[in-house]
């Protein structure tokens, strides 16, 4: 099996692609403690909770809107724009957490709507690159790269708050997630 992941991997191009959407998502696995170890000092675990589930709820909605829009306007047209977004939104967030709860609310919300579906467009994309016997080899290493979104992100966000606070946390998932939207879309 490992063999046929290295074949794969040898393609033009297949690895950074896979390297940059993997980064690209990031996010996914970081905003959900990043939010609540940012917003608990301030309103509490409860209200916490709500922002960061809003953020996941609306990301949900996004992902089928904004994958939408990749078929009718393109990749970067639709994923560079969002993923800029979402670290302006990420940044805007650091800077009013303590502002109040409805304006933190709000920005967890935005935030959520400009999650770069990443995911759908890697995914649709290892078909017409690769072929749909190799696109499957690609699609079982992708599911097991992607398992680690969610091991890093949140380790990472501790580490980061542990360290620098849980704004810095928050950033660093925003600028994550554009630079490897930046990667994946500027790939040949």
């Amino acid at each position: 099996m490992l063999a046929r992941y290295r074949e794969v991997l040898r393609e033009p191009h297949v690895a950074r692609l896979l390297f940059t959407a993997l980064v690209g998502r990031l996010p996914q696995g970081m905003s959900g403690l990043a939010i609540l170890l940012l917003l608990t000092p301030s309103v509490g675990y409860a209200k916490a909770g709500v922002a960061s589930g809003l953020s996941v709820a609306t990301a949900g909605v996004a992902n089928i809107v904004l994958a939408r829009a990749v078929d009718g306007f393109g990749v970067r047209t639709t994923l560079l724009p969002a993923a800029t977004a979402y670290a302006v939104f990420a940044i805007a967030l650091a800077d009013v957490s303590n502002r109040g709860y409805a304006p933190a609310l709000g920005l967890c919300g935005v935030l959520g709507l400009a999650s770069a579906p990443i995911s759908s467009v890697s995914r649709g994309m290892w078909p017409s690159l690769l072929g749909e016997e190799r696109a499957q080899v690609l699609y079982g290493l992708e599911a097991t790269a992607q398992e680690l979104v969610f091991i890093v992100g949140p380790a990472g966000v501790a580490l980061i708050a542990g360290l620098a606070g849980p704004r810095a946390a928050i950033v660093t998932s925003g600028v994550l997630g554009l630079l490897g939207v930046i990667g994946f879309v500027t790939a040949p």
